[in-house]
């Protein structure tokens, strides 16, 4: 007699060490990308009795399985069988977040994750496999060739219409290594169910604030800044100060404990041929916002720098 039911067939998880250092008290982020199944992945999933679920973090596939005579889970689905399912941006900002290129095409930029290619290295098990050329998400992830994004895109259907950030394939091959393989030998599910993992490593750029001094008789005076890299100040006129990280920051969602600080102090009221006169001000400063990532290059030495901005208004 056989005993119908489900079990999950695999799971995908987004990483992002940008969320590294979550709030207890906060609610749950909003994922950043949406999966949707191709029309021919669709198709199968209905035949041969497979589920489709988004999680907070990712996705997973659930399948349909009976017990053999000797109690081993098996499934329907045919040796060989390929899942696609294309990966939509939610959250726009994932370029400035990440370690991404700043000037990522922003409709099929088209990424390409399969679970035949895997990154192999010490502490890779069933639980944590990521399916990238290296460790992290990098540009290698992206088809370069015309001729193979046109056959992907062609795979796609109707989807290809629409952004495509890029594209997850699950081939569900019994003679693939046993560490990525979702389907074992004679259709068996083993209860070691593979977690496919799509890491990515947050942004470091160089903090830089503009202060824009429009109100007369100011001085400004420091950037005090706490667990930080110090920064280093740039007169670039009579009423702007520019203070710039003299190393590269970490864009992190919520910062561990305790937090870095940034403090403006100036003097207001300061009296002509007086330069220390005034009343002291100490203010505190936002970190620069995801939006004002970008880069710039020397012209001289053609040195690229990727720059995150605050400007505050005196």
């Amino acid at each position: 007699m056989f005993n119908s039911s489900y079990t999950l067939l695999f799971q995908i998880v987004i990483d992002n060490s940008y969320y590294a250092n979550p709030v207890p008290t906060a609610g749950v982020d909003e994922a950043d990308f949406d999966w949707i199944p191709t029309p021919a992945t669709v198709q199968l999933m209905k035949r041969y009795g497979l589920l489709f679920r988004t999680t907070p973090t990712g996705c997973l596939v659930l399948a349909e399985v009976k017990k053999n005579g000797v109690g081993n889970r098996t499934t329907r689905i045919p040796n060989g069988s390929k899942l696609l399912f294309v990966i939509r941006l939610r959250n726009a900002l994932v370029p400035a977040i990440t370690d991404l290129p700043t000037q990522l095409d922003r409709f099929q930029p088209l990424f390409f994750f399969t679970n035949t290619t895997i990154h192999n290295e010490a502490g890779v098990n069933r639980k944590n496999i990521p399916i990238t050329k290296d460790l992290f998400v990098k540009t290698d992830d992206q088809l370069q060739l015309p001729a193979q994004r046109a056959t992907l895109l062609n795979q796609l259907g109707t989807l290809a219409e629409g952004p495509v950030f890029g594209v997850l394939d699950i081939v569900l091959d019994t003679t693939l290594p046993a560490l990525q393989r979702v389907v074992d030998p004679q259709q068996i599910l083993t209860d070691d169910r593979p977690v496919f993992k799509l890491i990515f490593q947050h942004r470091k750029s160089r903090w830089r604030y503009t202060i824009q001094v429009d109100t007369p008789n100011v001085d400004i005076d420091d950037l005090v800044v706490q667990n930080l890299p110090p920064f280093s100040r740039q007169n670039s006129g009579s009423n702007q100060v520019l203070f710039v990280s003299n190393s590269e920051i970490d864009t992190l969602k919520n910062y561990p404990l305790p937090p870095p600080a940034v403090k403006l102090t100036f003097r207001t009221n300061v009296s002509a041929g007086l330069p220390l006169s005034g009343t002291s001000v100490v203010r505190n400063l936002p970190y620069p916002a995801p939006t004002s990532l970008h880069t710039e290059s020397d012209p001289v030495t053609h040195v690229t720098t990727i720059y995150s901005d605050a400007l505050t208004t005196l």
